[in-house]
């Protein structure tokens, strides 16, 4: 601060006079109030030392103040310049800033306004103190002046210095305001002791904050340190578009610029390119450079030295985080594809290596191996698409991990050992053809007799010719008939491997001969064997369970076949006894079969049992225990005379049965089929939709319903036929009186 000036050596009554004549020009019109005058010597010596006294403080106040101002003005008025090395700067700056980067939320910005300008306005009072505390909230990070008009606050990373320029033109301002505090409590001095304390009176220079031109000098600094920290808040501005890449999830970032970069359908998307993301990467290099040729380490505005190093390591260090995330795709794609091509070659070359057992699977790989060109060159340009992901990792320094990069040498030699194996397998393969085709020969060799030996069989089985060894003969047969399908097999093998091996396809003929030769005889002893189990079953088993279908099938069946084996076997006349004796056996029970068609029809109800008890003049409810043997050996059901009686009861039972179904049938139509009933617009009511399948439906069944009421079978019925066709009569006129009345109200 500026000292005194030395004062002239001047007399009692003059120093007195001046002293006054100061009192008056520095504080106006107001007189200061000083201790009486006293008549002593040494009471005019005090009042003159108290009087040079407070002359000097204000003097000493101004000079300071002025001095103060014009310091801190001339450092204040520097111009920006960017600093290369803090160490050899031509000036000394005063202020020392750091910009950080900080959460900011709007709630933070209101209560830090509110502070700083509470604690300003405390300090100083008045107007001009609430006033520049508003302006100390307006200048806060995100404060309602820094965004647009319409714009919401959101919680967000902002740049800040790390000292807020108001706080600093608060601080300059505090040294000033507590200096001139200071100067208030100063008294007159008392050399003598002769006062309390309490008794001392206050100087004049105590009222020197009040002296306008102490205000002036105060609001002039004020105004330069205003100005001098407006370049601040100007150059914080500047780096604001940092922001969003220093708030920037780096990981969202990357995903949606992959997102953005996919290519094909939602299900079926291919991966980002390797050029999209090289350019991507050159784009975030190229950022990166901007960062560091346009930002300078540290800048001097004025004497404020701003350290900007932090927040460029910052920045940079995103840019990289982008591009490492970049290189990690490429990365990722290069090793998918080194374990695609790995898995390809792999399945290949195991197939390759399968030994092939037969001339099937031989020739199963022959196809495989033609195949193998069109496979390989696809995992080839799975290659060379791996190989440029891979020089894009070395081009850009990537380091590649050591499993990865043997992964890519083993994918690149593959299609060198794929030509060894399949050079291999060419080798082993042809050795395997010879050998194969040997086989074959030796095969059909052994083939040929055994042909020859079942001839031999076939050609002796008219031997046997007792029927009362059917069951033995019937293994027999069992067992030739197996020998024959084998046989058949392995000719139908043989022909195959003869067109593989490109030799002349033979003719098994001798295996048709047996075949044919065979066919009589088997035919002949299972239907024989088919007979004795069918009669026994049939004439003793329980009547309930016998099916006429299948009894008349089957009878039918063993019928001809036995019409057949006696013109086949004329001259064979063991063969022939027994195919007569089965004949006759079959016509003896033919009368037995019309008994079962007629009693076991599915029409067949108490009332007819009833009928039949009536006609026969004994009792006929069959059960369990009853059997056909009871119906035609015990109550001769079968007689010619009987029969006819018995029929027509169950002809009639059975006519009954069809009308029966037909009406269950039509009530089961109807389930699950409902008309369509639709709210019609606002109206509060519904329409009716009937659809063609259920006119139709109605139609039939009405007609039908018509016919069974003219049937002279509809007796047990009548009643159910009669209330279905009022049912169904009604549906229709319903119907009818629905349809038509809709479009009078719908219009």
């Amino acid at each position: 601060g500026a000292t005194a000036q030395p004062q002239p050596s001047i007399q009692l009554d003059e120093v007195q006079g001046e002293g006054r004549a100061a009192e008056q020009h520095a504080f106006g019109s107001e007189a200061v109030e000083l201790a009486e005058p006293v008549a002593s010597r040494e009471g005019r010596l005090l009042t003159q030392v108290n009087l040079m006294m407070s002359d000097a403080v204000t003097y000493l106040t101004r000079d300071s103040l002025a001095a103060y101002a014009e310091f801190m003005g001339e450092h204040m008025a520097r111009p920006p310049v960017r600093v290369a090395d803090p160490d050899f700067m031509l000036v000394r700056p005063l202020f020392k800033l750091d910009i950080q980067v900080q959460d900011f939320t709007p709630e933070e910005a209101g209560e830090e306004a509110g502070e700083e300008g509470g604690e300003r306005g405390s300090e100083r009072g008045g107007e001009g103190s609430e006033a520049r505390g508003e302006s100390t909230a307006a200048s806060a990070p995100g404060a309602e002046g820094e965004v647009g008009e319409g714009d919401a606050l959101e919680a967000r990373r902002v740049l800040a210095f790390s000292t807020q320029p108001a706080e600093i033109v608060a601080v300059c301002l505090r040294v000033v305001d507590e200096g001139l505090a200071g100067l208030a409590v100063l008294t007159e001095v008392d050399i003598g002791g002769n006062k309390l304390a309490e008794e001392l009176k206050r100087l004049p220079c105590a009222r020197a904050a009040d002296e306008p031109s102490t205000a002036a000098l105060r609001a002039q600094l004020e105004a330069q340190l205003e100005g001098a920290v407006a370049p601040l808040a100007e150059y914080i501005e500047s780096l604001r578009p940092y922001e969003e890449l220093i708030g920037r999830d780096d990981a969202a970032y990357i995903a949606a610029f992959a997102e953005a970069g996919a290519s094909g359908p939602p299900d079926e998307r291919s991966a980002v390119g390797l050029a999209a993301i090289e350019a991507k990467v050159g784009e975030c290099k190229a950022a990166s450079d901007e960062v560091s040729r346009s930002l300078p380490d540290r800048i001097l505005l004025g004497t404020f030295l701003i350290d900007v190093s932090t927040l460029k390591m910052k920045l940079i260090a995103k840019h990289q985080a982008a591009i490492d995330l970049l290189m990690q795709m490429v990365s990722a794609r290069a090793v998918e594809l080194a374990a695609t091509v790995a898995i390809g070659f792999r399945d290949i070359d195991d197939r390759l290596a399968c030994k092939a057992d037969d001339i099937e699977a031989l020739t199963q790989l022959d196809e495989f191996k033609a195949g193998v060109p069109a496979k390989t060159r696809e995992l080839e340009a799975c290659i060379e698409e791996m190989t440029q992901y891979y020089e894009s990792l070395e081009a850009f320094q990537v380091e590649i991990a050591e499993t990865s990069h043997s992964d890519r040498w083993a994918a690149f030699h593959w299609p060198q050992r794929l030509l060894a194996r399949e050079a291999e397998v060419g080798r082993q393969a042809a050795e395997d053809k010879k050998n194969y085709e040997a086989e074959l020969v030796v095969q059909q060799e052994s083939f040929t007799k055994q042909l020859e030996e079942l001839d031999t069989r076939v050609a002796n089985f008219h031997q046997y010719s007792d029927l009362a060894r059917v069951d033995k003969v019937v293994g027999i047969v069992a067992d030739i008939k197996a020998t024959i399908a084998d046989f058949e097999v392995k000719t139908a093998l043989f022909n195959k491997r003869e067109a593989l091996f490109g030799m002349e396809v033979t003719d098994y003929e001798g295996l048709q001969k047996v075949i044919k030769d065979f066919e009589p005889y088997a035919l002949l002893w299972e239907n024989a064997a088919s007979w004795q189990r069918c009669n026994k079953e049939w004439l003793d088993g329980s009547f309930l369970k016998l099916d006429p279908d299948d009894v008349t099938r089957e009878f039918e069946a063993m019928q001809r076949a036995m019409a057949k084996a006696v013109k086949t076997f004329k001259g064979v006349p063991g063969c022939l006894a027994i195919a007569k004796e089965l004949k006759d056996d079959l016509a003896v029970f033919a009368v037995n079969v019309p008994v079962i068609t007629a009693l076991r029809n599915p029409g067949m109800r108490d009332r007819h049992w009833d009928t039949l008890t009536e006609v026969l003049r004994t009792e006929l409810r069959p059960d369990d225990k009853f059997t056909l043997r009871d119906a035609t050996e015990g109550m001769q059901l079968h007689d010619p005379k009987i029969l006819p009686e018995v029929q027509k009861v169950c002809d009639r039972a059975l006519k009954e049965f069809a009308i029966e179904k037909a009406l269950d049938d039509m009530l089961g139509a109807w389930e699950g089929l409902d008309f369509d009933v639709h709210p019609y617009r606002s109206t509060g009511t519904s329409v009716i939709k009937v659809s063609d399948e259920a006119n139709t439906l109605l139609d039939d069944h009405i007609v039908l319903t018509q016919q069974f009421s003219f049937s002279p079978h509809k007796g047990p019925f009548e009643e159910r036929i009669l209330d279905w066709e009022r049912k169904l009569r009604m549906v229709q006129e319903c119907i009818f009186e629905w349809l038509p009345c809709h479009p009078s109200w719908m219009y």
